[in-house]
């Protein structure tokens, strides 16, 4: 097998960097039209008060998560250094994506809420193949 040279790899790299910002490009006109179709979507189910839809070859549908949201964090690092079943170093600066990942878990698990934090619960569309058959 033979290496590469210093001119084939920059030539190699070069021109993967052109597709690749090609393909973001091409990406972002899809997902920004993607976007303005489900809050298209979102408002007429919701307006007609229905909570999916199914189409020939898709379904949608509004789906309902709730998520805690940190509310001061200093309730929260004190709720941290008195859980000691909780690695509290570990979220203590305050890391929000760790300690929501955790936060988020326990909710789920055991429906506790860290003091600090309030559960809001948010809203998303799921779209999905419907199955064939």
């Amino acid at each position: 097998m033979t290496e590469l040279t210093l001119a084939e790899i920059l030539k190699t790299l070069g021109e993967m960097k052109v597709n690749a910002n090609e393909a973001y490009k091409t990406y972002k006109v899809y997902k920004e039209v993607e976007d303005n179709l489900k809050a298209e979507l979102m408002f007429k189910l919701k307006d007609t008060g229905l909570k999916s839809a199914k189409g020939d070859a898709f379904t949608a549908s509004i789906t309902e998560k709730p998520t805690v949201v940190v509310k001061s964090e200093i309730d929260v690092i004190e709720w941290l250094k008195n859980n000691p079943e909780i690695e509290s170093d570990f979220y203590i600066g305050l890391k929000k994506a760790e300690f929501g990942l955790m936060a988020n878990a326990q909710l789920k698990d055991t429906g506790e809420v860290p003091n600090g934090c309030d559960v809001e619960v948010r809203e998303s569309l799921a779209i999905r193949a419907n199955k064939k058959g």
